[in-house]
């Protein structure tokens, strides 16, 4: 009895998130081959650590439905192209290593990728030496207007003085034929301003920002305050995460009133998510920018308001000040329909239902003022 090819393909793609039957269906048949490999190299992470031991938790927050290499099979698969055709999302993670001697360098690959759509770079190595414009054009086909990016870019992507010049002066015929990358969402981590300039400002950048409609920014607001300068006016959703305000971070850095005026930068935008997730004390900044946005009006489109939180935070920390805050601020910019309360499960795992009723519950007791609007929202993050 023979199934109809439809049916083969629908249980291959149902396996989408286990390696380890994917590899098994490559064996079955050279039909089967062909649909497996396009599921187990559609979403790409490379490592020089195994990404199950990483320590850092953006690495660890990946999607589980990448297919995870190392350096060295990186090399492997980079030079076969009927494997790098079928990419569509790649990431790449560098940490430090336990020898502060090891380098790595990122060479240009062979064959650009033509279906790739997500790109991520999380740099935490500071002997990180690889060209960085050389090897991100070579990722995207030269000639190719239809073709957007999500770009992430977190960490330091260059450490070496010397290799800043690889950046500018690489393959500027490739931006003169209006062939540059085109970044619909952006996720924006620390960098170096040489390196903002010859990715996205400079005639010659590597990428185009024109059409830009969401930013992430994983740093101080203000350090993306060129980009918003330029690009800002295209920019639908803006999340940026926050800092306790007025407290020493790392030294000699603290938040500044630039840090909560961004947003003013973005008078066209529809959507705001402000993270606390990460820090408690970063409320206070969370009271502050509220305040701002409400003082000055900047955004007389925005329809959603987010706010991301521990769910061990909300208890005491939702409490005098914001409430009233985010009450002042629906009735300052009637566009808003919505002000979502979002709760993060990275610290508490899968939460019971009906622990998360109880939860959700005593939020909202603790929001009595926004919750008269009409527009209060509370659930899970994502």
């Amino acid at each position: 009895m023979s199934f109809p090819p439809e049916l083969h393909l629908l249980i291959i793609d149902s396996l989408w998130d286990s390696a380890s039957d994917l590899k098994n269906c490559t064996l079955v048949s050279r039909f089967w081959h062909q649909r497996a490999i396009v599921q187990l190299f559609s979403y790409v992470a490379v490592s020089e650590l195994p990404l199950l031991t990483t320590r850092n938790f953006v690495a660890k927050d990946l999607i589980t439905r990448q297919t995870r290499v190392n350096l060295e099979n990186w090399e492997f698969l980079k030079d076969s192209k009927h494997l790098t055709d079928v990419i569509r999302s790649l990431s790449f993670v560098f940490e430090p290593t336990e020898n502060p001697t090891d380098e790595f360098q990122l060479e240009s690959i062979p064959h650009p990728l033509p279906r790739l759509s997500t790109l991520e770079i999380y740099n935490y190595n500071p002997k990180s030496t690889f060209q960085l414009g050389l090897f991100l054009r070579s990722l995207f086909p030269a000639h190719n207007p239809s073709q957007t990016c999500t770009l992430t870019l977190v960490g330091i992507l260059l450490r070496d003085p010397d290799g800043l010049d690889s950046i500018s002066d690489t393959d500027i015929t490739f931006a003169q034929n209006n062939s540059r990358i085109r970044v619909c969402s952006l996720l924006y981590g620390v960098n170096l301003p040489e390196i903002d300039s010859a990715l996205f400002m400079d005639e010659t950048a590597v990428f185009d920002l024109d059409g830009l409609e969401c930013l992430k920014v994983q740093t101080f607001s203000s350090d993306c305050t060129p980009i918003l300068q330029r690009f800002g006016t295209t920019i639908r959703h803006l999340e940026l995460l926050l800092f306790p305000y007025g407290t020493q971070v790392t030294p000699f850095i603290y938040p500044t009133q630039e840090d909560l005026s961004v947003v003013s930068l973005v008078p066209n935008l529809t959507s705001l998510t402000l993270d606390c997730q990460y820090n408690p004390e970063s409320l206070r900044t969370l009271s502050h920018q509220i305040v701002q946005i409400t003082t000055t009006k900047p955004c007389t489109k925005l329809e959603k308001v987010t706010v991301v939180l521990n769910p061990g935070d909300g208890g005491e920390i939702i409490g005098s000040s914001l409430d009233k805050d985010l009450a002042q601020l629906v009735h300052a910019l009637p566009s808003i329909r919505s002000i979502d309360i979002s709760l993060s499960t990275r610290k508490v795992g899968v939460v019971p239902q009906d622990h998360s009723l109880q939860l959700f519950q005593s939020l909202v007791a603790a929001l009595p003022e926004t919750d008269k609007t009409k527009v209060l929202h509370v659930g899970w993050l994502g």
